[in-house]
């Protein structure tokens, strides 16, 4: 977001617009407010393990993002359906659905949408898991263990390259015949 620039979408319940006059503040008419950059930018965490997927959830909280959680890939495409985030924190390895299988279920419908796929190195095949990540079109990856910096400095710069971008609309619902019932 450039200095100056009206977001108009995070004033909806203001009836004149804010302005971002630097990285932590917006001006309306005279007035200043706290503001963060991060503030409304939608997050869903793709993670089975309930420990890790609190601790994520955590981190980003702290720093404004609105944060959402699934913990299998299913759950994770039907969480994409229903609210788009704006960025998909995503683990590989899980239980029913994969990381590696929604990357490519979600690829089908969106190219756009920032996608940090995550691995522990505990895993054996993680390197080559990570790799493989990126070429199936993951945007950035990340190994456990990985610091809170590293995470938000990752989570930050997905959610800027997705608030340049146009946002694409919600994936279509799985069960959408369009030629109509069989």
């Amino acid at each position: 977001m450039q200095q100056g620039e009206c977001r108009e979408s995070r004033c909806a319940d203001i009836s004149e617009s804010w302005y971002v006059s630097d990285n932590y503040y917006v001006r309306n008419m005279g007035k200043t407010a706290k503001f963060s950059l991060v503030d409304m930018q939608r997050v869903l965490i793709v993670e089975d393990d309930p420990g890790m997927n609190d601790y994520i959830r955590d981190i980003l909280a702290q720093k404004g993002f609105e944060v959402s959680s699934a913990f299998d890939g299913f759950a994770g495409m039907d969480a994409i359906r229903s609210s788009p985030p704006h960025v998909v924190i995503l683990d590989i390895f899980m239980p029913e659905k994969d990381g590696l299988e929604m990357l490519v279920e979600l690829r089908r419908f969106t190219k756009s949408l920032p996608v940090l796929v995550i691995s522990g190195k505990q895993h054996l095949l993680s390197g080559c898991s990570m790799s493989l990540a990126k070429q199936l079109g993951a945007t950035d990856v990340l190994s456990k263990p990985f610091t809170p910096k590293a995470l938000i400095e990752r989570v930050v710069a997905l959610a800027n390259h997705s608030d340049k971008r146009h946002r694409e609309s919600p994936l279509p619902d799985p069960h959408w015949n369009p030629s109509g019932p069989n």
